[in-house]
């Protein structure tokens, strides 16, 4: 439902990368020992070693990479978008996601305009949901978390892989591994018309290159 009065829309470009956690091994060869008896043999060991692999899609934005938010009326003007993250990975450790925006900034914002959206500092029940802020939930839960600023991206910055808050973890193979995420703001009736964006990027890294940090 539109609120035409207001008009308020929040466009969030959508960005999908993936860092691949290499797990790198070494073949064993064990060559065979000299001998001068005829018919004797020697074993050879060999190990082949696969590398983990790991790759992310998304689902739910329109042609151009942009999910539309809504405010409800009859939702105490909160509003949702829904996107679908797929995750495959051949490491048995499995993977973690992670969501940032892809700059210092966090807000919802438009050009022109000071007020902004601001992103939740902590979990948030759906209830208590404060005005004029924004953040996601996974697979349809009532509970909703910030997304973090790119400066907390462990594929940007590596160094902050040991603490970085990951939206979910699986702890196995995957094969299009699915995570419904969902969007979420509310607004006030006074903050000012127009539309509010952000640029959100979903990060998949393997359990084993965070434990082996």
């Amino acid at each position: 439902m539109k609120i035409k009065r207001d008009y308020h829309l929040w466009t969030l470009t959508l960005a999908a990368i993936g860092l691949f956690g290499a797990f790198v091994g070494q073949s064993i060869l064990t060559p065979a020992q000299s001998t001068n008896a005829t018919g004797d043999s020697a074993n050879l060991e060999v190990a082949a070693t696969i590398k983990s692999t790991i790759a992310i899609t998304t689902e739910g934005a329109d042609e151009f990479g942009n999910l539309e938010i809504e405010p409800d009326a009859s939702a105490d003007n909160m509003g949702t978008g829904t996107i679908t993250v797929k995750v495959s990975t051949n490491d048995p450790t499995g993977y973690s996601l992670y969501i940032t925006t892809d700059t210092a900034d966090n807000t919802l914002s438009q050009d022109g305009i000071t007020e902004r959206v601001r992103a939740l500092t902590g979990e948030t029940a759906v209830a208590d949901f404060p005005e004029n802020y924004w953040g996601y939930s996974i697979d349809g839960g009532d509970t909703y978390y910030p997304v973090q600023p790119n400066t907390e991206n462990p594929a940007v910055y590596p160094d902050k892989l040991p603490t970085a808050q990951s939206a979910m973890t699986y702890d196995s193979t995957a094969n299009n591994h699915e995570t419904e995420v969902t969007i979420g703001a509310r607004i006030s009736a006074s903050l000012p018309s127009g539309t509010y964006g952000n640029a959100v990027v979903f990060t998949a890294i393997t359990n084993a290159s965070i434990s082996g940090n």
